[in-house]
């Protein structure tokens, strides 16, 4: 039943280029205020609004599985997992950030479009053109992650109830302190970790397997940095550091089309897995 409900949501995800009309959110944030309305502490005010809902969620699907052949379990999930998913449409991200390096414009992009990003800014902004596209890529592979690959994992590891609670993780996280960043790395490090492993296999092995190996030894480094360090020893695709003007402009752009080929193969990668899983379960 749970690889069904992962097929409906995956083909309305790429019909509708995100969750679609699932996807709405005010009642979380009205739950949210209520939480921090008791004066609780930052971190158990994080635990109580995010667990909350996805008990409920659980006992539900619990009620739903003997249900009509368990039929009303599987549309619910769907409607969970879906929910689960990012809230943009990366693809349609990383083609306005291509065009934006067919016109050298790099520091717009950082703003315009690293704003819509879950690692874009507030920050430092970039020291230079190298660094602002450094950035994105990284920010553009964790988005990625967070997006559907971390969602996807945790309801084959947990169900649907553990893709709700990795998506209530990180629309609480804003304002939630560092609690909620601790609680953040965590959640993502293992599909963080294995996206990278994917990577390996869906891009230059031999270049990539000891950067990912780096990855494993330093277990402090964040997600996004792990990501792309993978990614670019992947790839091998990013632009010299001499290059300028309409070069780097253009290398950017075959740089960023190459990461946006390297996350389709890894989602192939990963959908297929899945099937082994389900084959073989």
């Amino acid at each position: 039943m749970s690889f069904l409900a992962a097929v409906i949501a995956l083909g309305l995800m790429q019909l509708w280029g995100s969750g679609g009309p699932v996807q709405r959110d005010a009642w979380f944030r009205r739950w949210c205020a209520q939480v921090a309305a008791t004066g609780m502490g930052s971190g158990a005010a994080l635990l109580a609004s995010v667990a909350a809902p996805v008990v409920l969620a659980a006992l539900v699907l619990d009620g739903l599985s003997s249900v009509l052949f368990g039929l009303p379990w599987i549309a619910a999930a769907a409607v969970l997992l879906l929910y689960a998913f990012g809230r943009r449409d990366l693809d349609e991200l990383m083609a306005r950030y291509r065009n934006y390096c067919r016109g050298g414009d790099f520091q717009a992009a950082w703003l315009a479009i690293g704003s819509e990003l879950e690692r874009g800014p507030p920050g430092e902004p970039p020291a230079g053109v190298h660094e602002a596209h450094a950035r994105m890529q990284r920010a553009f592979l964790y988005e990625a992650c967070q997006r559907w690959f971390a969602v996807l994992l945790y309801f084959l590891l947990l169900g649907p109830a553990g893709a709700l609670a990795y998506r209530l993780l990180h629309l609480a996280a804003p304002g939630a302190g560092e609690s909620a960043g601790r609680a953040l790395y965590y959640a993502d490090w293992l599909p963080g970790r294995l996206l990278a492993a994917t990577f390996t296999l869906t891009g230059d092995f031999v270049r990539s397997r000891e950067a990912f190996a780096g990855t494993l030894r330093q277990a402090s480094m964040d997600t996004s940095t792990a990501l792309g360090t993978v990614a670019a020893a992947a790839l091998d695709t990013a632009p010299d550091a001499g290059l300028g003007g309409e070069a780097l402009a253009a290398a950017a752009e075959r740089d960023n089309a190459a990461l946006a080929d390297l996350l389709r193969r890894s989602a192939v990668c990963w959908v297929a897995a899945l099937c082994v899983l389900v084959l073989v379960g």
